[in-house]
This record gives C-alpha cells, sequence and structure tokens, in this order.
C-alpha cells in the first residue's frame, strides 16, 4: 500500500475551489447562539479595573465606578470619557456585513465589542444609549452631516438642561458662565465657546457648521448583541491585545498609532484565534457535532488516538461541526490527517451557510494513501464596499458562523477512508479595547459561565509589566461564577500591558484552583483609572486663558487670517468699546465663520445695539453683503436664509418677538423660491415656535408635506402656537409617518391641541419600545384630559422604568384627575 503524504497550504490550488461558508441563523443577531449540545455556555471574563462590555448599561455603570463619579454632570462624563478610551473614529468607512445584507452597523454594543471604530454615528449612538441604559433621557443630536451626543440631566444649579458631547471629535465646551456643560442652543449663539482664542487649548477639529439647525434623530432599535462565548470540548479562543495582520475591517483613523486616550495600545483592530480539535470518541463525538453522526465508526487508531471510518462500506458516512463566534471571521484554515486506499473510495469536505439546506464542497481528495492539509486556507477576501459586485460566496469572511461537513464512502473495506485528525482555525476579528485588560495593582477578574458537567475553563492572562516582560496567571474554574485576584506592578497606565487572553474547555471534575500564579509583584501600586490621564487633555481648559487688551484684537479685525480667533477673544471679553469694528466686519465680509461669529459677537457685546442690526439682517439690508454668484441667484438668496436662520435663533433665545414678521417673509422667500435648505427652515420655523405669536402659523403650515425633519419642526412649532387649523395634517402625520421623531411630535402637537379622535392611538403608545414615544403619548393623553385614559395611564406607570418618562406619565395622571375634580 502506497502512502502519500501532502501539506496543502494557502498557496494551493485547492484555494480555488471554496465555494462558500457563512453565517448560520437571522439577519439581526450578532452572533449565532451554539447548536451542540456539550459545551459551556455564557462565558464572560470580566476586570474590576476595566467596564464590562457585555451591555451598554454594565459598562455605563462601570465607568462611572471607575471614574468615582456622584452628580450626573461626572456621569455623563465618565461615560464619555470611556467611550474616547475604547473607541476611535474611523477612516471614514463605516462598518459593515454585506455578506450578512447588512450595509450599516449601528448596533452600539457590536461597535464596542467586534470593530471599536466607527464615524460620529456609531460613536454617538454608544453615548445615547448608555445614559438612556440607565434610565436617562439622551439622543443623537444631528446638524449639516454631523451627528453628536445630546444628553439630559440637571446641573448644580437645579435646571435640567441637554447638554452637548462630540464623540468623534472628543470634545464638550463649558457655558459662558462656565458652570455646566453647554447646550446645543448655547453653542449657536456663540462659536467662540468651541472655537478658542489663539494660545486657549481648544478641541481638536470643532465642528460648527450650522450648528443653529440641528434636530434630535430617531433612537435605533435595542443592542442585540452579545460578546458571552460558548466553547465546547476541544476548543480555545485566544483573544491577542494586538493582531495578526489578518482584519475583515481596518477602518481606524490612526492606523495603529498611539494617543494618551488608549494608554499603551496602538489604535487598531484586534485578532483572536478559535482553535476547535474535537475527540473522535464514540463518548463525545454525537454529542459535540452539530447534527448525529451518519454511519460512522469511531475506533482506536493505528498509532495512537482514534479515527474516524464509515460504519458500513458503500454506504455516504457524514460528521458536521459547527463553528460560531460572536466575533466576525477574518480568516480560517483547516488541518487535519486523512486516509483514502484507492480511486473508487471519497473523501471530501463541505461547508454550509443555511443550517445544512445546501453544501458546497472545499475540498476533495486526489491523491490517495496518507493525506495531510497543513492550514489549508478556506477564507477568500473580498472587499466590503463593492460588495454589488463581488462574490461572498465560497468564504467565511465577514460572517460570524459556518458549518463543515466530512464525508466519506469507502466502496471496498471500511477501512479504506479514514479521518485521523483534525483541527478547525477561525481567526476573528474584535475590538481590543474592549477586553478585560489589566491595570497598575490589584485586579479582581470574574470569569462568569454557565456550569457544565464533567467540563471546565482554563483561564490565562499573559502581559508585561515592571516584574517581567513575560508574566502569566492561569487558573482552573469547574464551577463558574469564580472570582480571583492578579496583582500587576506598575505606578501608571503604560507600565501594564495585556498581551493575550486565552480561555480553554478541558474535561474533568476538578475544583476552582489556581494553576500557575505568578509572585505578587514587589512594586505594585494602588492606581486608580481616573488617574490615567487628566480629563483636560481631552477638552482643553474650561476657560479661555489671559487675554490681552481688546485693542489687540481689534487690530487682528484687519487680517483675514487672524480674524477668528480675534473674534473669540471679542466674544469672551464683551467690551462695549468693540462694537463698532466688529459691526463693520459683520456688515462687510462674507467669509465663513468670520460673518456668522461677528454676528453671533454683536449680541454678546451689545444686545441692545444687536437687534436693530439683526433686523436690518432679516430685511436683507442693503449694507450687508452676501455670497453672490451672477450666474445663480440662489447664492444670495440661501445666505440670506443661513444667516437669518442664525439670528433667528438667537432672538429666539432672547424672546425678540418683532422678530416674527421678518422670519415669516424669510420663509415666504424660501418657499417662493423653491429652496432646498431644509437645515436654516427647520431652524427658522422653531424659532417662531418658540415666539409664541400665532400669525407665524400660516406659513409654517406650508413644511407639514416637506421633508421629515422640517415636517416635526413645524408640527412642534404649530402645537405650541396652537393652531387648531392646522389638526387634520398633523393627524394625518401621526397616523401615517414611520419616521418616531415626527410620530411624537404630532402626539404632542395633537395633545396641546385636544384633538380626542387620536386618544386610542396615544393609549398605544404607552406600549412602545421606545421611551420617547410612550412619553408622547402619555404627555398628550395628559392634555386631551379623559377620564378613560386614568386606568392605562396608572398600569402603564407601573412598569415604567425611565425616570423622566415616570414624571411624565404622573404629570398626566395629575392633569386627568384635576380635570376630573373639575
Amino acid at each position: 500500500m502506497q502512502i502519500l503524504k501532502r501539506s496543502v497550504s494557502g498557496s494551493s490550488s485547492f484555494r480555488s475551489l471554496l465555494l462558500i461558508l457563512g453565517v448560520i441563523g437571522g439577519v439581526g443577531l450578532s452572533h449565532i447562539p451554539s447548536l451542540h449540545a456539550g459545551g459551556i455556555e455564557n462565558i464572560r471574563v470580566v476586570n474590576s479595573r476595566w467596564p464590562d462590555s457585555s451591555s451598554m448599561e454594565a459598562f455605563a455603570r462601570d465607568a462611572i465606578r471607575l471614574m468615582e463619579a456622584e452628580t450626573d454632570e461626572e456621569k455623563a462624563l465618565a461615560i464619555f470619557r470611556f467611550i474616547r478610551m475604547t473607541t476611535s473614529a474611523t477612516n471614514g468607512k463605516v462598518p459593515r456585513e454585506p455578506a450578512l445584507g447588512d450595509k450599516y452597523i449601528d448596533d452600539p454594543l457590536k461597535v464596542l465589542n467586534v470593530y471599536g471604530a466607527h464615524h460620529c454615528d456609531g460613536l454617538s449612538r454608544m453615548m445615547e444609549w448608555s445614559w438612556r441604559s440607565l434610565g436617562g433621557r439622551a439622543e443623537k443630536l444631528y446638524r449639516s452631516g454631523h451627528t453628536q451626543a445630546d444628553v439630559f440631566y440637571e446641573d448644580g444649579d437645579g435646571e435640567k438642561r441637554w447638554h452637548l458631547f462630540d464623540l468623534s471629535q472628543g470634545w464638550y465646551v463649558y457655558d459662558r458662565s462656565d458652570e455646566h456643560i453647554a447646550t446645543p442652543d448655547e453653542i449657536a449663539g456663540d462659536f467662540s465657546l468651541i472655537f478658542r482664542p489663539s494660545g486657549t487649548p481648544k478641541p481638536a477639529r470643532p465642528h460648527y457648521w450650522g450648528m443653529w439647525n440641528w434636530v434630535h434623530a430617531p433612537h435605533v432599535a435595542e443592542p442585540s448583541y452579545s460578546p458571552d462565548l460558548r466553547l465546547r470540548r476541544g476548543e480555545k479562543v485566544v483573544f491577542l491585545w494586538g493582531n495578526e495582520k489578518q482584519p475583515y475591517q481596518n477602518n481606524y483613523r490612526k492606523k495603529g498609532g498611539r494617543d494618551f486616550e488608549h494608554g499603551p495600545y496602538p489604535v487598531t483592530y484586534g485578532n483572536a484565534v478559535f482553535t476547535y480539535t474535537p475527540s473522535f470518541d464514540n463518548r463525545y463525538m454525537e454529542e459535540d457535532t452539530f447534527r448525529k453522526p451518519v454511519n460512522l465508526l469511531s475506533s482506536d487508531g493505528m498509532d495512537s488516538g482514534f479515527r474516524i471510518t464509515p460504519l458500513q462500506p458503500g454506504r455516504p458516512a457524514e460528521l458536521v461541526y459547527e463553528i460560531s463566534s460572536p466575533y466576525i471571521i477574518a480568516d480560517a484554515a483547516v488541518s487535519g490527517e486523512f486516509f483514502r486506499e484507492d480511486e473508487q473510495d471519497s473523501l471530501s469536505i463541505l461547508i454550509s451557510t443555511d443550517r445544512g439546506d445546501t453544501w458546497h464542497p472545499v475540498w476533495k481528495a486526489e491523491e490517495t494513501g496518507k493525506i495531510v492539509l497543513n492550514g489549508m486556507d478556506i477564507c477568500r477576501k473580498f472587499n466590503i464596499y463593492k460588495s454589488g459586485k463581488e462574490d461572498m460566496t465560497g468564504t467565511p469572511f465577514g460572517r460570524y458562523g459556518y458549518l463543515v461537513k466530512f464525508s466519506m464512502e469507502a466502496e471496498g473495506s471500511r477501512n479504506h477512508v479514514a479521518l485521523s485528525t483534525l483541527e478547525i482555525r477561525t481567526t476573528v476579528q474584535h475590538n481590543i479595547f474592549s477586553l478585560p485588560q489589566l491595570w497598575p495593582g490589584k485586579n479582581v477578574i470574574q470569569v462568569k459561565g454557565k456550569p457544565a458537567e464533567d467540563l471546565g475553563l482554563e483561564v490565562s492572562f499573559a502581559w508585561q509589566d515592571l516584574q517581567g516582560k513575560d508574566r502569566r496567571n492561569s487558573v482552573w474554574i469547574g464551577k463558574p461564577p469564580y472570582k480571583y485576584e492578579i496583582l500587576a506592578a506598575g505606578k501608571k497606565w503604560e507600565d501594564v500591558r495585556c498581551k493575550t487572553l486565552a480561555i480553554e474547555v478541558r474535561p474533568g471534575k476538578l475544583e476552582n484552583a489556581s494553576l500557575k500564579k505568578e509572585k505578587s509583584a514587589s512594586n505594585a501600586q494602588k492606581f486608580k483609572t481616573a488617574e490615567s490621564f487628566a480629563t483636560s487633555k481631552i477638552v482643553g481648559r474650561r476657560k479661555p486663558g489671559a487675554l490681552k487688551d481688546s485693542e489687540v484684537y481689534v487690530k487682528k479685525l484687519q487680517t483675514p487670517g487672524k480674524q477668528v480667533q480675534a473674534l473669540a477673544a471679542l466674544m469672551a471679553q464683551r467690551d462695549r468699546q468693540t462694537f463698532d469694528p466688529v459691526l463693520e466686519l459683520a456688515l462687510s465680509t462674507r467669509r465663513f465663520p468670520q460673518k456668522d461669529m461677528a454676528v453671533q459677537a454683536l449680541y454678546l457685546i451689545d444686545p441692545d445695539r444687536a437687534i436693530p442690526v439683526y433686523m436690518d439682517i432679516l430685511r436683507m439690508d442693503p449694507r450687508v453683503r452676501w455670497k453672490k454668484d451672477k450666474n445663480n441667484e440662489m447664492v444670495r438668496l440661501g445666505h440670506w436664509y443661513i444667516m437669518s436662520a442664525l439670528v433667528g435663533t438667537i432672538l429666539a433665545e432672547a424672546g425678540e418677538v418683532e422678530a416674527v414678521p421678518h422670519l415669516i417673509k424669510v420663509l415666504e422667500s424660501s418657499i417662493k423660491h423653491d429652496s432646498r435648505d431644509w437645515g436654516s427652515q427647520g431652524a427658522i420655523i422653531r424659532s417662531l415656535g418658540r415666539l409664541d405669536d400665532p400669525s407665524a402659523a400660516p406659513v409654517i403650515r406650508h413644511f407639514l408635506n416637506e421633508k421629515v425633519d422640517v415636517a416635526a419642526r413645524a408640527v412642534e412649532a404649530l402645537g405650541r402656537l396652537g393652531d387648531a387649523d392646522s389638526i387634520p395634517a398633523i393627524r394625518k402625520l401621526f397616523l401615517s409617518s414611520e419616521y418616531k421623531v415626527l410620530t411624537s411630535k404630532a402626539a404632542i402637537a395633537l395633545g396641546r391641541l385636544g384633538d380626542k379622535s387620536v386618544a386610542p392611538q396615544l393609549r398605544d403608545m404607552l406600549e412602545s419600545g421606545d421611551e420617547n414615544l410612550r412619553a408622547a403619548g402619555a404627555g398628550a393623553l395628559g392634555e386631551i384630559g379623559e377620564d378613560e385614559s386614568l386606568d392605562i395611564l396608572s398600569k402603564a406607570l407601573d412598569r415604567e422604568r425611565h425616570p423622566w418618562v415616570r414624571a411624565v406619565m404622573e404629570k398626566g395622571i395629575e392633569k386627568i384627575r384635576r380635570r376630573a375634580r373639575l
């Protein structure tokens, strides 16, 4: 008998045989629950010194605990800081999973655990969901192509406000009084809050364009992702605080560089390697497989261990294993030792992506004798941004699981084909900053999991610190959950750097025990997470630095390149003597942001003198210079609309009702010229609603049929103005729109307008999974005041977990009861 030994590597011709390998399960799940019966479920390793990333609530609570935050502001800052420490802005390419039909990943838990990088939208969603998970009120704020997080809480002065956080650019600012983090409206009236004078620390890349035209975006679905592991007998995973240069998507802006927010680790993706070496012992084979083996016999091998052969020759024999992971697959390979007697015998490997409904060949034996596959590559890559043109079949790339089938048939004796050894190696991508990294001092490690009969976990950390470059700690955990301590040597964050975290399932009934424990670190010091770096390194100092005399900045107004920082200084000083030179610049320049900041500065310097100037701007006074294009009148008009939105926002905040007729004319002009500047129109509509003059209602009604964000602003304004004539149109939007922001605004407006016809739908809103809709429905029912709503509101109050929504419900109940008493 001839024995042929062949090594098949990643560069072999077998690569061309790959057809399909992918996810098991439905759309919407981050990864697929393991289907095998044997193994340990819900495995999670958590360190007391780093946030638990298994849920946004756990992440938020740990951030607050680690930063020792007490006030609402401190809690919001703690969450902001840890999002910055655990994630990064992208290089412009958002995470996507086209093989699974998802071209935009916005699940905040998946961003935190799998990708670690997103643009402004995904990072803002993380803060929004963190605060909401604690029962607080938070929204994603959208303006001019950029998103931020808007968080609502009570400040030290007893006032409840919105507070703006920019997660992707890494800043927040305080208001001019330096008492609370600024609101969107406060920044809209004073760009100098984010664009500081020369010599003063300022946010990186401040995004102030269109600050006055913000809107709150709808909430995304509740996170469905879970990073918990399931491992079988013979299965092991090794997480790296780094990578093997095998990304699914490397979309980090910094491309492996380092910064103060991420400590000693490179700002890049991570890899983890899942290795599965199944046992061919009959006692375990059926338990560990995806489904019952077909026509197979496990017997002692010629050399050692077990091997698999067909039970009966002349019939197909099959063995199916499942591979699943909570992390997206970047690479995969198969190794094993096979035997094929002659050409009449068959031996092949197939894979499935649809629970075994269809199978696709990966490898078919052509040689005879002993065959060795050595890391056969089964992961063809494709461009995830050209998924419409790419063939996404035949590869595990960009999926979370797959089935592997080993098929054999012996023509003569059953010993003519055999499988002796097998290893399936799957490399995944994860966010290294979601791992339970060790810190200087005492780290309390907790290993969680569902106990399994005759199985335990070996958990091993490897790291370097001031005591050595090859420090290791291993424990055997027979009965999770289990806590133990690791003492790392260091005086600062950078002194301790994790290398790997290995988790392996092993058979046995041993009690929890330490297998390998390093000696206590002689130079470990108590080191708080909050001490890792000063928060000011993220956002700069709260107040501007020492400013020069105002004459210095007035002189700089003559130089275009120095105007922005000069205006920022003058806005901070508010010297009335500087009004005239700032006015001259406001009227004469067409440049952005100089004109915008100069216009804002006028009100900050001298409100009484600024208001007539603002009226001139709204009237398009000839003294004011505008951008222009002789071939396109909309350039000049568009500039006027933008500046009108800006001054309208300031005048609405000041309650200047005399601006109403002028703002109406601006809106009428935008309608006449068919403007598509939804941002400016929405901002002006909002200002008119806040100024509380019913004469603005007719022009606002026009926008009920416009873009949803503008329609939502119009609905809100008309409700505030008490415009009963708009009830039919608002009711139609309420009953037909799928845009949650518009639905909630319409509900509130109809409640204020007393439309009893929608009371049944408002009561249905109390069952919504979105707290904004529940609050809108409750508030509207309270305004309408029907007795039949009292019982359902009371029941909704009993099950409500958001304190702010409870307050709305309690207020609605009281209004109904008060009306009944009258």
